[in-house]
Formats: structure tokens, sequence, C-alpha cells
């Protein structure tokens, strides 16, 4: 009976983080945002150019950005690209 109970609960527990899977997705923009203006004001202490600061920003911002939202896009595609050929010695 204990054992039912556990794998009842435990089926509840991965229904509840089936939908909170949009959350950490949304959340890693501002994310990126707030690291990109702590690199411009470690950039601007540093050169005491807002030039030079502004550009270490944005390139942290893009970099952040690609690496949050582009990169695991693509090794998704790639990775259903690449299930459903049928490995050599099995067709």
């Amino acid at each position: 009976m204990a054992i039912a109970g556990a794998l009842q609960m435990g089926n509840q527990v991965r229904h509840r983080f089936n939908g909170c899977r949009a959350g950490p997705v949304a959340w890693d923009g501002p994310l990126a945002l707030g690291s990109s203006s702590d690199v411009y004001v470690v950039f601007f202490k540093i050169t005491q150019n807002p030039a030079a600061a502004a550009m270490a920003a944005l390139l942290s911002l893009l970099l952040l950005l690609v690496l949050w939202y582009a990169l695991p896009l693509w090794l998704r595609l790639v990775k259903n690209g690449d299930s459903e050929r049928v490995p050599r010695g099995r067709q």
C-alpha cells in the first residue's frame, strides 16, 4: 500500500514539474540583461570609456542569449534530425 501511494505521489510531482518548464526559460532574458548591465558597470569602472563598456555589455548580452536560447534550440533540432535516421547495420 505504501508503494502504491509513493508511486501516485511521484506521478503528481512529475505532472506539477511539467507545467513549470516555461518559468526558467522566461527568466533567462531578464537575467541576461542584468548580467550584461553588470558587465557594463565593471568595464566602465576599469576603462572609464563608455563606448568600450557598451561594446563589452552588448557582446556579453549576445553571448548569454545565444548560450541560453539559440544553442539549446539548435541542439534539439540536430538531435531530432539524427533520431529519424536508421543506423547502419539495422536496416
